[in-house]
């Protein structure tokens, strides 16, 4: 029993950690498309699934504000 509990744990922190893994990943695809197109913050919003709000705090990193 405390075999099968330590297992579900663990696939739980390897799903915590694909989830992290994954929203990762989608933020360095918005810092590119920021540095290397011309798209607007709702556009690159609306391609990656993350919020707008979310792109312009990348844009403000990118800019230095």
């Amino acid at each position: 029993m405390l075999k099968e509990t330590n297992m579900n744990t663990l696939d739980i922190f390897i799903e915590k950690g694909k989830k992290i893994g994954i929203e990762i990943g989608k933020l360095d695809v918005v810092e590119n498309l920021l540095r290397n197109t011309d798209f607007s913050t709702l556009k690159i919003a609306e391609l990656t699934g993350v919020s707008e709000s979310m792109v312009n705090r990348i844009l403000n990193q990118i800019n230095g504000h």
